[in-house]
């Protein structure tokens, strides 16, 4: 249900967003989403449309980016995209790694 709390931030942003550029509409926003912060893209889709209903973001286009959780290994150096929680460098097969990668959740772009 963080969705929800995480919408609001987002449009809060944004609010800042358009004040800062003299209240003009906002076209897109591109919103990143990295895998290890477990957000479900239809409920965020589904808050941000229920909150920008009768606000000056009601044509606002949303659009969500989900980033996948990428390593690297501080014994070898290989980089690596990692399809789940296995924190495990697949070339040398050491656990010493960094997730460098999918952590975070951000506004990536406004288009104006």
């Amino acid at each position: 249900m963080h969705e929800l709390a995480l919408s609001k931030s987002i449009m809060h942003t944004l609010d800042s967003i358009r004040q800062e550029q003299g209240n003009k509409r906002i076209k897109k926003v591109t919103i990143n989403l990295g895998a290890l912060q477990h957000v479900v893209p239809d409920s965020l889709k589904f808050y941000l449309d229920l909150l920008k209903e009768k606000t000056p973001f009601e044509e606002s286009e949303f659009q969500l980016k989900e980033t996948p959780i990428k390593i690297k290994c501080q014994s070898c150096g290989h980089v690596t995209e990692i399809p789940e929680m296995i924190m495990i460098c697949d070339s040398c097969q050491s656990r010493n790694v960094e997730v460098i990668e999918g952590m975070d959740v951000f506004i990536e772009s406004v288009e104006i």
